[in-house]
């Protein structure tokens, strides 16, 4: 998964569509981050929408929060996108990722950064984290 940012298609979304497109005729898959990307949802081929740490952090503090990833998720899935919540560091922000329907939600929850050969041995074994 290649993360694209907004900042990086506002120069030329010509040059940047026809990128992406050969990008996914190779089987590499993309996703967008930032706040305006409901500008290129429609311009540029992606998989993915990122939901910004800043959003997860405040998730079950701030009802606007919740409100915004929620739509963003329900977007996303009504776009036939997936969907990465970025810096999960409590067990209640995975709780409730989870129950919004948020495909990825990568950060310490889950597991602290480890090494390719640990990694490995993680998916090797089928580790998953557990929610309960």
């Amino acid at each position: 998964m290649l993360e694209i940012t907004e900042d990086a298609l506002i120069d030329s979304l010509d040059d940047a569509r026809s990128t992406l497109l050969s990008l996914r005729d190779r089987g590499v898959r993309t996703m967008i981050s930032g706040l305006r990307i409901r500008r290129y949802l429609r311009c540029v081929p992606i998989d993915a929408i990122k939901i910004d740490s800043s959003f997860i952090d405040r998730l079950e503090r701030y009802n606007e929060d919740l409100m915004i990833v929620r739509s963003i998720i329900t977007l996303a899935h009504a776009l036939d996108l997936g969907v990465v919540a970025m810096g999960v560091e409590r067990l209640e922000q995975l709780v409730e990722l989870k129950r919004l329907g948020c495909d990825q939600a990568p950060g310490y929850v889950i597991s602290p950064a480890v090494d390719a050969s640990t990694a490995a041995g993680m998916v090797g074994t089928g580790w998953q984290a557990s929610t309960s």
